[in-house]
């Protein structure tokens, strides 16, 4: 058992595997698709003249910053139960060491 599952256990997380089953499959069946609002975000940070004298591996991680900090998030009701989920399991935990 691995460490992640093994603290899931012990802190009295069960997994909804119908939930992660229905992720999986919305996921897998979806068809690809193109964010503008991402590749707008991006090719405005390499627009900049002194972003392209940066080195890739800069480049990237900044260009990504740069989409993290400006793109907007479509909030699913999978993502709201996940982050409840994930929420109280971090204040349970934080109670308990309290």
């Amino acid at each position: 058992m691995g460490l992640v599952s093994y603290y899931m256990i012990e802190e009295g997380f069960h997994m909804d595997h119908d939930r992660i089953s229905r992720l999986k499959e919305a996921i897998q069946t979806s068809s690809p698709g193109v964010c503008t609002e991402r590749a707008l975000i991006w090719i405005r940070y390499f627009k900049k003249r002194e972003n392209r004298k940066k080195h890739p591996a800069i480049q990237m991680a900044e260009a990504l910053c740069d989409v993290l900090r400006r793109k907007s998030i479509n909030w699913t009701p999978a993502i709201i139960s996940l982050m409840r989920a994930a929420a109280s399991l971090t204040w349970r935990r934080t109670m308990k060491n309290w």
